[in-house]
């Protein structure tokens, strides 16, 4: 099976996701990398989450993997869905794809493209999923789906819960979601490779719910939730 990657060159998690994968016995044969970079903003949330707890891995630790890599203005391009054909790849990973991607480029690949998403789908779909998810006192987890035109509503092909214990806090679930959601792309690649999954195992979703960003007043009811050992999924 024939993987690439869809990603930025400043993408905060990709050396740790390509490690995963490889560390799942898996061969990338391509990185294609989007022109646009990673809004700064962007950079800052992600360090507000992790607290500098989860290190980025430097691409140059993949040296003796000697991984193909690609240039493209756009992942979103007719350009690079001819790479994509031209390269024969059966799938292609989100790691960190600075666009909404439509049309062909999500159907070229046969596993299409797909994308780790930090809640339990189809009832956390949108954004900051994670921190809703303690506000609601509901559990988090991630899915691995395949991308559509429609926002993280992509058939499902493994959906895994978390739980934490009461000394974790908001930057330990943060850096905990983060790690697992990367060791759980490797484990759905190699199911595929080996042909313990296939495209059977594409389960459409159900009706389910979107949020929007979490308003400030309710980020701190998160955290105080959490510092209390209030969350009903700490143990």
């Amino acid at each position: 099976m024939k993987i690439g990657v869809l990603t930025t060159v400043d993408a905060p998690l990709l050396g740790r996701q390509l490690q995963d994968i490889i560390d799942a016995g898996q061969r990338i044969e391509a990185i294609i990398f989007d022109s646009q970079t990673v809004p700064e903003r962007d950079h800052k949330i992600h360090e507000e989450r992790t607290g500098g707890h989860l290190p980025s891995v430097p691409l140059w630790r993949f040296e003796k993997h000697a991984i193909p890599c690609y240039f493209v203005a756009r992942h979103d391009s007719s350009e690079t869905t001819d790479l994509v054909q031209q390269l024969g790849l059966d799938v292609l990973i989100n790691g960190g794809t600075p666009r909404i991607l439509k049309g062909l480029i999500l159907n070229t690949p046969r596993f299409g493209v797909l994308n780790c998403h930090p809640g339990l789908l189809p009832m956390f779909r949108g954004c900051t999923c994670v921190e809703w998810a303690i506000y609601l006192d509901e559990q988090i987890g991630n899915t691995v789906h395949r991308m559509t035109e429609g926002i993280d509503e992509g058939p499902v092909l493994l959906s895994e819960p978390l739980t934490f214990c009461k000394t974790e806090r908001y930057v330990d679930v943060r850096v905990k979601v983060y790690a697992h959601a990367s060791l759980m792309m490797g484990k759905a690649l190699r199911s595929l490779e080996c042909g313990e999954m296939s495209e059977k195992d594409f389960t459409p979703q159900k009706e389910g719910r979107y949020f929007r960003v979490i308003e400030a007043d309710k980020m701190q009811q998160v955290l105080a939730k959490l510092d209390a050992g209030l969350y009903r999924f700490q143990y």
